[in-house]
């Protein structure tokens, strides 16, 4: 038997009248606000400078807990991943950028 799968075709808008968020990542952990819209299914992220570390788990991200993002990076994450997100600059001053998106 089957497992139970969900699939689902990204194929997403901008979320009219919803505003992209853009942080500085330094040396101190920071998230975005998480005021993201709950029809704001999915969130075009990219790190626009410099690389980060980054985790979901509420640790604080750092060298030797989370994952790396080089700058440029850039895809589609679900709305909750971009609320539970904390970053830290990981190469020097970094900025990163969501905007929402919805079905």
């Amino acid at each position: 038997m089957a497992a139970n799968t969900k699939v689902s075709n990204l194929q997403p808008k901008p979320h009219q009248g919803q505003t992209l968020q853009e942080i500085a990542v330094s040396t101190s952990a920071v998230s975005f606000t998480n005021n993201f819209d709950i029809d704001s299914l999915y969130m075009l992220f990219e790190v626009k400078t410099a690389s980060v570390y980054v985790t979901f788990d509420g640790s604080t991200p750092s060298a030797t807990n989370g994952h790396s993002y080089a700058a440029g990076y850039r895809d589609f994450w679900s709305r909750n991943q971009a609320i539970f997100a904390k970053f830290i600059q990981n190469s020097g001053a970094a900025r990163v950028i969501v905007s929402p998106f919805a079905d």
